[in-house]
């Protein structure tokens, strides 16, 4: 229940310091589970002696008879815990490629690859083919559209683990038909477009680089990156880190960043945003303190208008993927959900 209404309660955490380390061995993994989430998801409850505490308890338990659940509830609460290199985290993982990802649904797959791909992808290379495999085999089909944007940013992360295989090439062929950027906020369109921008650098450094043509990336990049621009004209906002990542990248050469993938009137618009950007945040500064990781950066409104009709389908043709219409499908619920 706290860490469904993000409530941080002293008076709770010294409670949980005091009674739950000598009693851990006797609580049942959905409840082992609920305090991890708690721990890992409110701000000051990482470091407690009952998180550390219940983080090594999991390595104590016999992780092969847990349901795919609490698996991915586990590795989702373990590494955004970070608790330096953890041995329950390491037992989870070896857990579900145990498993085979027998029982696992699509969603939770995309979960354990976007878990994955942020921290010990090179660690569990096999883990992550086993993933990407099962979902370019048509698990991706049920994912929702948040699900398939995080997908597709985490295929850009392990793509160099599997640079001559054909199926990560499938897959993401497949996500971008999709269109998950289409109605998606600033900070997910910023997480595509640098995805894009990675995914291009490694496929122009790679083998597959002769096999399958950059200008896929580069296409669903410009798309994201006008939807980016009308968010901003819009007045919606950019956090402060990622406008800060995007800009570096927007300025990056032209095999760096996106440059490479963006047409110069996009990237000049989406600089003149970004400027603008920072010259309202800097107006406001004597009214309120912001942080540079957490705070919301206020849009300009007199940016100039992009031209949003660029489209790249013919390039998307050759290299055997086109833009198609999203589903129309309702998404299935989310399997995910923290259990107090």
């Amino acid at each position: 229940a706290f860490a469904k209404t993000d409530t941080n309660s002293r008076d709770y955490v010294c409670v949980l310091n005091e009674v739950l380390p000598d009693g851990l061995s006797d609580i049942p993994i959905r409840d082992l589970c609920g305090f991890l989430w708690a721990a890992a998801h409110i701000s000051g409850w990482a470091l407690e002696p009952f998180a550390v505490a219940s983080a090594g308890e999991v390595a104590r338990r016999k992780v092969s008879t847990f349901g795919p659940q609490d698996l991915c509830m586990l590795v989702q609460s373990l590494a955004k815990l970070d608790h330096g290199r953890s041995d329950s985290l390491i037992m989870v993982w070896d857990a579900i490629f145990r498993r085979q990802l027998l029982g696992f649904s699509p969603q939770e797959k995309a979960l354990c690859l976007s878990v994955l791909s942020q921290r010990d992808a090179r660690e569990k290379p096999a883990l992550c083919k086993m993933l990407v495999r099962s979902l370019a085999a048509g698990d991706y089909k049920l994912l929702d559209r948040e699900q398939l944007c995080t997908t597709v940013v985490a295929l850009a992360h392990v793509w160099p683990l599997m640079p001559d295989d054909s199926l990560p090439r499938h897959l993401f062929c497949e996500l971008i038909k999709t269109q998950p950027w289409s109605g998606a906020g600033p900070t997910v369109l910023t997480q595509l477009i640098l995805a894009f921008a990675k995914l291009s650098g490694e496929l122009a450094m790679s083998q597959a680089g002769k096999v399958w043509d950059p200008v896929t990336a580069g296409a669903a990049a410009t798309e994201a990156g006008t939807e980016l621009a009308a968010c901003l004209r819009r007045g919606e906002t950019l956090r402060e880190a990622d406008a800060q990542r995007l800009e570096a990248s927007l300025r990056g050469a032209p095999n760096e960043g996106n440059a490479s993938l963006l047409s110069p009137e996009l990237v000049a618009g989406l600089l003149k945003l970004l400027s603008a950007d920072e010259e309202a945040a800097a107006s406001d500064s004597g009214d309120q303190k912001l942080t540079p990781c957490d705070s919301p950066r206020s849009s300009g409104s007199d940016g100039k208008s992009l031209n949003g009709e660029t489209r790249h389908e013919q390039f998307l043709g050759s290299a055997g993927c086109r833009l198609g219409s999203p589903s129309s499908s309702p998404p299935p619920p989310l399997p995910m959900e923290a259990r107090g």
